[in-house]
């Protein structure tokens, strides 16, 4: 490529003067304004506008020369600067061009002409070549080159190369870019700029490209108003050019700008008929430099406020834009030398390449500032997401400690109650009693509903998915919520199916529960409908209501722990609603990798849907016999609990069932109180039972402990503890727990299930 490039450069940059001996370079004529004369001598090249004569006229160049003999080989004659509308002839014979007048041309178009002449139009001795123009204001003619075709060829080519081919090659290579940048622009509408640069590339580089290509349709009227039509479009997009890149909108100068755009090649189309066009050239282009004018003026005042170094490229693009124009006009209007040429169709191709480079420039910046914004908001995300889980944890733990101090008083308040309630007949006492355990029972939802999520979340929660007979579940809820149907007035159906589906029953029970019993909540009148329905290879389960409804806007907020829609101010409710059973809800389904769906209508109800694999056929349940509740009269029980109140409560409890209660506030006290001979040690007790969270050592140690002295000895751990690595550990001990708070029911209970398992080598966990 280096090669072809010097070569190209040495080939362009060979002397002139290395020519054939046989080429004649005419330098001076006789000329004339017309025919009969009178003759002067003048010297070529010649401008009309120096030696004061009218342009737009016609004129006559007379040329004598001297040949030895006729040429055997074809000659030419080539001008580097000649009127398109001429008339050459050679010795008294017409040779080329015709005069005669045409309404549609436009005459006068200085360009660069090869003209063959046959040998046989040459004689020996004097001969006469007679050239007849008619030129438009850039009137003139250039030295010309006569000889062999073969001589001159080579210095026509390079002329040629240099004024038409390369700037038609520099003009494609626009119009290409141009269509790259328009593109860009298309598909990203904000980018002004792009799109201004690229519209008046490709708009310059096709004016452009015709200027320098020989065609008989450049001299047509028409074909000139397309030219001038081009220069006011492009004036307009400067313009728009500058304001995108300042970031200013000037109503006022828009105004002018597409007025002149559009107005000027309105008023030329009226003008054409009557052959006014090039007089309103005259005046026209002046004013649309003016109306340029502004859009250096503010990429200057632009460039000096946000940096010269970015707007340097389009400040120097602009001004030398106006400068071709100002030196085109003048050119235009014949007060320049013949042998000039326009500079616009050179400048531009320099001057867009100067605006692409800038907005390249400007689009690598944008990029990089781009990737750096991406990189900092990258780092402020994993600030923000660290942020937000330490705030997740922070709440994580104050929701467990205050769910553990919560819990130690309602267990003390629940069983004190409890065994109040059994040695209290009197009615009226017994009416504050069970008011008193309303409210300790709301208390104690709450704490449970903190539980399941804290289970939930801190994923613990194991699942054990298997066929489910949904009639079975269905029958389960119904008895669970049928009196709190009638207390409220309302209908609770289940549809009756025979359906089956796979989940967890635990889970699914706990997900149904919560859903119907919120439907119970929210509604006033009517009912609550189950259902479910085979569909598309699984089950879809729903809950019809005709309650209260939710607002489309409300139904994402729902599943968020402790939203209540219709109670923001959190007030207490008399139907014990925490805000919490959809949030638990959404995380069992979330869990089980089921789908959940709600669509509702404010004031006229909801439905629930949830989405469940089928289970085919699965056989009736066989009904267990349960055993009967086991006595712990005789039972030796230790008991390991720091906080005073629960503990004697705890002991009270124990004592009224009849067991012997051996109470500590700590581990090592009850360790201290252990036989130190192992046969005493294994006889010492029955049952442990012991608070996960001691002043000294942790409840699962303390079991650990006590079994490495007394053997395998039945162990139940209570806990009010939320967090989610507690409720991992204890998971992952083994140990049945049973959570705070509980009713003196659920502890005798668990330790039934307790003693059974212990009978059977089984030790599971107790769930509250």
């Amino acid at each position: 490529m280096r090669a072809w490039l010097l070569a190209l450069l040495m080939f362009l940059a060979l002397p002139a003067s290395a020519q054939h001996e046989a080429v004649t370079r005419l330098t001076r004529a006789e000329f004339a304004t017309s025919i009969d004369g009178p003759w002067q001598t003048v010297a070529l090249p010649d401008s009309w506008s120096k030696r004061g004569l009218a342009s737009g006229s016609r004129g006559v160049y007379r040329f004598e020369f001297e040949l030895q003999a006729r040429p055997q080989l074809p000659w030419a004659l080539w001008a580097a600067r000649l009127s398109n509308a001429h008339e050459l002839w050679i010795n008294g014979q017409h040779l080329s061009g015709d005069l005669g007048k045409d309404a549609l041309q436009q005459r006068g178009r200085m360009q660069t002409l090869w003209i063959g002449i046959p040998p046989v139009m040459l004689k020996p001795g004097v001969n006469t070549l007679e050239l007849r123009v008619d030129n438009g204001p850039r009137a003139g003619l250039s030295v010309l080159n006569l000889g062999p075709a073969d001589e001159l060829a080579g210095e026509f080519e390079r002329a040629e190369m240099l004024w038409a081919d390369l700037p038609r090659w520099l003009n494609i290579g626009g119009a290409s870019l141009s269509a790259f940048m328009l593109l860009i622009w298309w598909r990203r509408r904000s980018e002004v700029a792009i799109g201004c640069v690229g519209a008046l590339w490709l708009l310059s580089s096709l004016r452009n490209y015709s200027y320098f290509t020989h065609n008989p349709l450049n001299s047509h009227v028409f074909v000139d108003w397309l030219y001038f039509s081009s220069f006011s479009v492009s004036t307009m997009l400067l313009g728009e050019l500058a304001m995108a890149l300042a970031d200013r909108r000037l109503i006022w100068w828009r105004r002018m700008l597409y007025a002149t755009a559009i107005g000027l090649p309105v008023l030329g189309v009226m003008l054409m008929p009557w052959g006014l066009l090039q007089w309103m050239r005259g005046w026209a282009f002046p004013l649309m430099l003016l109306v340029s004018l502004p859009a250096l003026s503010l990429v200057l005042r632009h460039g000096r406020d946000k940096g010269w170094q970015q707007y340097r490229a389009f400040a120097v693009g602009l001004a030398l834009t106006l400068a071709a124009g100002v030196h085109d006009y003048l050119y235009h209007q014949g007060h320049t030398s013949v042998m000039d040429r326009y500079w616009m169709p050179l400048f531009m191709p320099v001057v867009l390449c100067l605006f692409g480079w800038a907005l390249i420039t400007r689009m690598i910046n944008a990029m990089a500032e781009v990737q750096n914004l991406n990189t900092e908001l990258e780092l402020r995300v994993a600030q923000r997401t660290r942020a937000l889980e330490l705030a997740n944890a922070a709440k994580t733990r104050f929701l467990s400690s205050a769910s553990h101090d919560l819990r130690q008083p309602v267990v003390a308040i629940g069983l004190s109650v409890g065994l109040l309630r059994e040695q209290i007949e009197a009615p009226p006492q017994r009416r504050m009693l069970d008011q008193v355990i309303e409210a300790v029972g709301a208390l104690e939802r709450l704490l449970i509903g903190l539980l399941d999520l804290s289970r939930l979340d801190a994923g613990t929660t194991r699942t054990s998915v298997q066929p489910l007979r949904l009639q079975v579940l269905f029958d389960a809820i119904a008895v669970h919520e049928a009196e709190p149907a009638r207390s409220r007035g309302l209908r609770l159906r289940f549809r009756p199916t025979s359906l089956a589906v796979l989940s967890d029953p635990v889970l699914l029970e706990q997900i149904l529960r919560n859903l119907v019993s919120n439907a119970l909540r929210y509604t006033r009148r009517g009912g609550v409908l189950v259902v479910a329905r085979k569909r598309q290879g699984g089950v879809l389960l729903q809950v019809w209501d005709s309650g209260v409804g939710i607002a489309q806007a409300d139904q994402a907020a729902i599943f968020e722990e402790f939203v209540q829609v219709d109670n923001p101010a959190r007030q207490r409710r008399h139907d014990g609603g925490m805000g919490l059973g959809l949030a638990i809800v959404r995380r069992s389904v979330n869990l089980l990798g089921h789908r959940l769906s709600l669509a509702s209508k404010p004031g006229r109800g909801s439905c629930f849907s949830l989405w469940l694999p089928c289970a085919g056929h699965v056989e009736q349940p066989v009904v267990e016999v349960q055993p009967l509740p086991l006595s712990l009269v005789g039972m030796r029980v230790l008991l390991a609990e720091d906080d005073d109140a629960v503990r004697a409560t705890l002991k009270a409890r124990l004592q009224a069932w009849g067991a012997t209660v051996l109470a500590h506030g700590s581990g090592h006290s009850l360790l201290a109180a252990l036989p130190g001979d192992p046969e005493n040690a294994a006889l010492y007790a029955d049952l442990l039972i012991s608070d996960q969270r001691l002043p000294d050592i942790p409840g699962v140690t303390l079991v650990q402990s006590v079994r490495k002295r007394c053997g395998a000895l039945p162990a139940l751990l209570i806990t009010g503890d939320t967090a989610p690595e507690q409720l991992a550990l204890l998971q992952a001990s083994g140990v049945p727990v049973l959570h705070k708070p509980f009713r003196a029911e659920a502890l005798m209970a668990a330790l039934e299930r307790l003693l059974v398992a212990q009978s059977s080598d089984l030790n599971q966990p107790i769930l509250p």
